[in-house]
């Protein structure tokens, strides 16, 4: 894009949903004005649309061609503005974009407004203060480009509230396990969720199995794997679903593969997956924000998995801070995130290493690593640690799971903001990178 240009797709989104929700008129036009639209058809569309809601007349396909005919435009035909409806997108989605467009709106302003007071600096000198103010009121323009009118009371509040209550339920699953789904409330969009666990014991596994359950109910998903290789991924997937050992397809030849059954099936069915993986760094404080947002609008990711925030390193200012200070910026940024783009995101963390010095290896919330704020951000926080009620006692009185691929494991709701904490025991199954619940194992394996 040049010149601050937004995508003709976000402005065409936006109107092609306000033709089929036209009561969102209201919300979007607290973000952004007719002059924000950079193209003229979609500026004069949203112009109509202005003017039929201020005058109480229900914006749709007929009225606003009935008010073109009234002004003998005709830059835009019946015909046209059906086909916008094949970009409609839900109304949170358009919000979204409707602050993307004013924000590029800001940006279009302040490169015209440097240029023209550059220009008046060179051609006609004044004073110190008399440039000091035109880069005031520069300021001024721009400030609130971008950024929402979200302040609502009486019947707009019960209105937003109703809404809520209205929204699809059950449209994220959280871990795939019902037994922990039917007690999860806050897996939302807006919601920023942590879990976290020591080294191997299953972060990614949870993140990957979260993951294919919500491709598999139709979502779009977004996934940053700042560990892993996007091929190692896939092969964790493709063991999930065909339940054959991922070390054991990684060893076979071609042809072994393609005559088994089952892993060709598997791989089909991946390759249908809305599923979009970045494996590519830098991952830093800018960097991270960037990937989201476009796998947000360029890609319609509606959940987003980050694996993992420590991996995030600050950059620019926030690189000479202290390690804590650098966290406590990533997960606010996160938590801005999901709330901007209204999609859940779901990002793993580690454990500190004083819970392997414990006798008994629960962790708290005290233990999430290098940073008290993922716990103030987050909604929903779950912690993965071995159950070592169900281990083998060694000589010298240790726990040991010996090498048993089947790892039995405590699965806890350490904090949901709206609904209950517990305990769940699992099985941790390493070899096909699934979590099962005790009762479903045997009908699973």
């Amino acid at each position: 894009m040049s010149d601050f240009q937004t995508s003709r797709e976000a402005e065409v989104s936006v109107l092609a949903t306000l033709l089929v929700e036209p009561h969102g008129f209201s919300r979007i036009i607290s973000m952004v004005k007719p002059e924000d639209f950079f193209f003229p058809d979609t500026k004069k569309l949203f112009l109509t649309m202005q003017s039929l809601f201020s005058r109480g007349i229900e914006i749709n396909i007929q009225t606003v061609l009935n008010y073109f005919k009234v002004e003998n435009y005709t830059g835009i035909t019946e015909h046209e503005i059906r086909e916008f409806l094949d970009y409609r997108v839900s109304l949170e989605t358009a919000v979204s974009f409707s602050s993307q467009i004013a924000e590029f709106s800001g940006w279009r302003l302040l490169k015209l407004g440097l240029e023209n007071i550059s220009k008046d600096v060179k051609e006609n000198p004044t004073s110190l203060s008399g440039v000091s103010q035109s880069l005031s009121l520069l300021v001024s323009n721009i400030t609130s480009k971008g950024l929402r009118d979200d302040i609502l009371h009486g019947s707009s509040l019960i209105e937003e509230y109703i809404g809520m209550l209205n929204r699809p339920k059950g449209l994220y699953t959280f871990s795939g396990i019902k037994e922990i789904d039917d007690n999860i409330f806050d897996f939302n969009p807006k919601e920023l969720s942590y879990v976290a666990a020591r080294p191997g014991y299953g972060k990614t596994t949870w993140m990957l199995q979260s993951a294919i359950r919500n491709v598999q109910k139709g979502n779009r998903v977004g996934f940053l794997s700042m560990e892993m290789e996007r091929p190692k991924l896939i092969n964790r997937v493709i063991s999930h679903i065909s339940e054959i050992s991922g070390t054991k397809i990684v060893r076979m030849s071609s042809g072994e593969f393609r005559l088994n059954r089952k892993l060709t099936s598997a791989l089909e069915e991946v390759s249908n997956y809305p599923l979009y993986i970045d494996d590519t760094g830098p991952w830093n404080s800018d960097t991270v924000p960037q990937k989201i947002r476009k796998m947000h609008y360029d890609y319609g990711c509606s959940l987003i998995y980050v694996d993992y925030i420590g991996l995030i390193m600050g950059a620019g200012h926030l690189a000479s801070s202290q390690r804590n200070q650098q966290l406590s910026y990533i997960s606010a940024g996160l938590k801005g995130l999901s709330s901007e783009l209204g999609i859940p995101i779901l990002a793993a963390s580690q454990l500190n290493r004083d819970v392997e010095r414990r006798s008994e290896p629960r962790p708290t919330l005290a233990d999430l690593r290098d940073s008290g704020s993922l716990e103030q951000d987050a909604s929903i926080v779950g912690f993965i640690y071995p159950d070592v009620s169900k281990a083998l006692i060694s000589d010298s009185g240790t726990s040991v799971f010996g090498e048993s691929y089947e790892v039995p494991t405590i699965f806890e709701i350490a904090k949901q903001r709206n609904g209950p904490v517990n305990q769940y025991e699992l099985i941790f199954n390493k070899q096909f990178g699934k979590f099962v619940s005790r009762s479903e194992k045997n009908s699973t394996y």
